[in-house]
């Protein structure tokens, strides 16, 4: 999607491709998705239910911290929300990643 956001939009919204730069960002959140919805299937896996609920909330918060702070900057206006989406799962990721290396290393006695 990011190295054909201008075709796809092209070809979705022929009269409005002006969104280019919008799904290039949003897409780079596709990523992280796909990382941390594999990571919630293994915590879930090992019993820890409540970690992906607690990572995916404190991303929300972060998003949603980040589109109060960047939607109202003019330089960067609705850009921000992508931001703030992609931040959102960077998060999510980050927290649902370390928890499962803790567990982890705690099963292997690392």
């Amino acid at each position: 999607m990011f190295a054909f956001a201008e075709p796809i939009l092209k070809l979705l919204f022929p009269n409005a491709a002006s969104g280019t730069i919008l799904l290039k960002i949003s897409s780079l959140s596709i990523i992280f998705v796909l990382l941390s919805q594999t990571i919630s299937g293994a915590l879930q896996g090992l019993g820890k239910v409540m970690i992906p609920t607690i990572a995916l909330a404190i991303g929300v918060l972060c998003k949603l911290a980040l589109n109060i702070v960047l939607i109202p900057i003019p330089e960067v206006g609705i850009y921000g929300a992508a931001i703030g989406t992609v931040a959102c799962h960077v998060v999510s990721f980050t927290i649902e990643f370390i928890a499962l290396a803790k567990i982890y290393r705690k099963k292997e006695g690392f």
